[in-house]
């Protein structure tokens, strides 16, 4: 009996996969599925079997997570009740947190009777991440055609269309899959052609760039910085040993330089501004930073308005004159200072579940987390999550640097 649990925990953890990664958008954006509903039907699946197996591998890190996690929920309902807030609002929105806990159960679960390692599923994900290419592409030209065929119910500009094989809009996402392959082709001896490094490390630069996310872009040349740092000696032994790498660098480089457009940098100035802040702030058309700026000026909120008082996720309305998807933004607002607090302590201890079996570049996956949620809502989105506890976990793979040859 205790094999088959171990086995149809593998089989969960691999359906999420392919839903999330590689039928999730077709679903949705040519049949009209809604990944909302499916998330709550992911979950109330994945709790159901958590419940069943109660095998569950329980130390410090896993109850300091499931304590904040109750805690959280308990904060959120008290203030929706204080609030006048129906009771199916905070149910709902503890999903926020629910989801990351379903997920993580399936890599917890884990034992010693397994269909496949986390390893040759990541095999298999660099393969879907090279293949992001072909699919952008297509979008980006056929998006005319493409969507005659839109039956999800959402209206998409065509900058809102390149998504991947990923969910509808979600370009964040996509990005971080992308940055998560290139770290894990040059940290882990997966490819062990250096052309073969450099030609897929170059396809995904390309996806990444088509996706259209900027802060995704940015994260990926941090993303960069930090192998330099990390394998420094392993990258100027390279440096030194091809002068062809040197001169795809710098191509590289004067791409990022023309993507980013460095006027961008001009105009900082202008958005710290407060009364400026406060006009674009009382039109309802104030940037993320210039919210945050009126935030801290004007006074915190300690406690918050309880769920919802941002965003109405049932009926898919801003409360809010400003329409921003930030977590940071949103909590705030619905739980004041004291819940975003837990909301940071909550990252805080995710990152720290894997300690004995975490990849070797699981700081930065956490960082990229914490540095998308001021952009949009990580831990309602399957695909964030899932692809953080994947990279951030390792469970047969060796830390080892790349040999030059």
């Amino acid at each position: 009996m205790k094999w088959k649990l171990y086995i149809l925990n593998d089989i969960l953890l691999l359906f999420l996969v392919l839903y999330s990664f590689v039928f999730g958008g077709f679903l949705q954006f040519f049949i009209g599925v809604s990944p909302t509903i499916t998330s709550f039907l992911i979950c109330g699946i994945l709790l159901g079997f958590f419940i069943v197996k109660r095998k569950h591998k329980v130390n410090k890190n896993n109850l300091l997570f499931a304590a904040i996690i109750f805690v959280l929920i308990i904060y959120t309902f008290s203030l929706s009740i204080i609030n006048n807030l129906e009771i199916v609002q905070p149910a709902i929105y503890s999903l926020f947190f629910i989801i990351p806990f379903s997920i993580y159960s399936l890599f917890n679960n884990r034992g010693k009777y397994k269909l496949y390692s986390i390893n040759q599923l990541k095999q298999f994900l660099l393969l879907l991440a090279i293949l992001q290419l072909p699919i952008l592409i297509f979008q980006y030209y056929g998006y005319g055609f493409l969507m005659q065929f839109n039956n999800s119910g959402q209206l998409v500009r065509d900058v809102d269309f390149q998504f991947g094989s990923f969910f509808l809009k979600n370009d964040h996402a996509l990005g971080y899959f992308l940055i998560a392959n290139i770290l894990y082709v040059w940290t882990y001896p997966v490819i062990k052609n250096l052309w073969q490094q450099i030609s897929i490390t170059i396809v995904l630069v390309i996806s990444l760039l088509l996706a259209n996310s900027k802060v995704s872009a940015y994260l990926g040349v941090l993303a960069f910085v930090y192998l330099l740092i990390k394998h420094k000696k392993y990258l100027l032994a390279l440096l030194s040993k091809s002068k062809f790498v040197i001169f795809l660098i710098i191509v590289l480089l004067i791409g990022l330089v023309v993507y980013f457009e460095p006027r961008f940098y001009v105009v900082l100035k202008g958005k710290f501004n407060y009364v400026d802040a406060l006009k674009w702030y009382q039109l309802g058309l104030a940037r993320r930073e210039q919210i945050i700026l009126i935030i801290v000026f004007d006074g915190i909120l300690y406690f918050g308005n309880g769920a919802y008082s941002y965003f109405d996720i049932i009926k898919g309305d801003f409360n809010k004159t400003f329409k921003h998807f930030s977590q940071y933004i949103w909590f705030y607002y619905d739980l004041g200072v004291v819940g975003l607090s837990l909301v940071l302590a909550f990252f805080y201890r995710m990152h720290k579940l894997f300690e004995q079996n975490k990849s070797s570049f699981s700081n930065f996956m956490i960082f990229g987390l914490i540095l998308y949620s001021y952009f949009t809502i990580v831990t309602f989105d399957v695909s964030f999550v899932l692809i953080y506890f994947l990279y951030n976990y390792s469970d047969d793979e060796k830390h080892s640097v790349h040999s030059i040859s």
